[in-house]
């Protein structure tokens, strides 16, 4: 019988470089880990960029987004507690698409962010950016944050506030958030924001992919469309959110979906008001998809609860109810109290409740103190295919 003795440390000499081999490539394809930003001060100082752990002070909000836009890894920025009004008007610049030369010089109190970050509050009560600006002034350039388009970036636990955008018509505006980029929100609030033109009260979303994800759309206004948010060439994804108390002078006056994607899942819209499609209103031959929503208590002229225009709209299990079509000075030509539809559209409806919404044809006080709301036979559905 042959016996084989193994030479100590032989088979581990021969493997050794294998193992290394094995591990540099394995160190190679983890992903970088990013900076970490804390911010520690809330005056709005620009020139806070140090953001040293150990160095008290040195770290401002726009002074770590400025750090972390010069980083090409991922970078992580929070927000403690606190009250963070964006007072540098100093402006900054941004691609408004896919265009390298896309580069837009912007005059702002906002804060462009340009690279793939996270801004993290400690929750939406207690951490406020607050673009500090009187609704409806005119002139100004001043949503809270500006997404670039080649920027992947998530806001957590914050609260977006006091925007207004209402001069140039070339970015849409966007009086929260001007979009478009990758924008993910989650657990925010959007509230009392402002937006001119063409619209987006809370946030404009300009070819860009925009996320909401348990998040409050309140109180925000919109001289034109979308009280709340507009998407524009892009894709809009609402899940699990309330969009509610939004005002439009036009379309949609909880959310416009002009062209593109919108989808909206297991969401409330309610007590929002435009001239047509109070809670939504889609068109432009494009896509809306709602799924497991209430749309309640809404208010236009045409569709208090969802007008469609020409478009694609699917509705599974959803409650469309106690929506208003009112047209106060023309009260015989409202339409569609819960849905509106127009030639052309291609409205799917399944596993769904339209009911109980209303054509008034006086004043709603008035029918309140009466007692004797007036119901229309199409007060929950009217379709114009004419």
């Amino acid at each position: 019988m042959l016996t084989f003795r193994r030479r100590p440390g032989l088979l581990a000499a021969r493997w050794r470089p294998l193992c290394m081999t094995i591990l540099l490539v394995m160190a190679a394809a983890a992903p970088a880990h990013g900076a970490t930003f804390t911010v520690d001060r809330t005056d709005d100082d620009r020139t806070q960029t140090a953001c040293d752990e150990a160095t008290p002070n040195d770290c401002s909000l726009r002074g770590a987004v400025l750090a972390a836009n010069a980083l090409d890894e991922p970078s992580t920025i929070n927000v403690p507690a606190g009250h963070y009004v964006l007072t540098d008007g100093a402006g900054c610049s941004f691609h408004g698409s896919q265009d390298p030369n896309d580069n837009i010089p912007v005059g702002t109190v906002g804060i462009c962010v340009l690279k793939n970050i996270t801004i993290a509050g400690a929750s939406a009560d207690d951490t406020i950016i607050d673009a500090n600006q009187a609704p409806g002034a005119p002139g100004v350039s001043n949503p809270a944050l500006w997404i670039d388009a080649f920027a992947t970036v998530v806001v957590r636990d914050v609260t977006i506030t006091k925007g207004n955008f209402t001069i140039g018509a070339g970015f849409g505006h966007g009086g929260g958030f001007h979009n478009s980029g990758t924008l993910t929100v989650v657990d925010a609030k959007l509230t009392a924001n402002y937006s001119g033109g063409f619209g987006g009260g809370a946030v404009y979303n300009q070819a860009g992919t925009l996320t909401l994800i348990r998040t409050e759309v309140s109180q925000n206004t919109a001289s034109g469309q979308g009280g709340g948010l507009v998407n524009s060439f892009g894709t809009i994804s609402v899940v699990d959110s309330l969009v509610t108390l939004n005002q439009a002078g036009g379309q949609g006056g909880g959310i416009c979906n002009f062209a593109g994607v919108t989808t909206i899942t297991g969401s409330t819209l309610v007590d929002n008001v435009a001239d047509t499609g109070g809670g939504a209103f889609n068109s432009n031959f494009d896509t809306m998809i709602v799924t497991n929503t209430t749309v309640r208590g809404n208010l236009a002229r045409f569709g208090g609860g969802i007008f469609n225009d020409q478009s694609g709209m699917t509705l599974a299990s959803v409650t469309i109810t106690n929506n208003t079509a009112r047209w106060d000075g023309e009260p015989g030509r409202a339409a569609g109290g819960g849905l509106g539809t127009l030639d052309g559209s291609i409205t799917t409806v399944r596993n769904s409740i339209i009911a109980g919404n209303e054509v008034a044809a006086t004043l709603a006080a008035e029918r309140r103190r009466i007692g004797l709301p007036r119901m229309s036979p199409i007060g929950s559905l009217h379709a114009d295919w004419t």
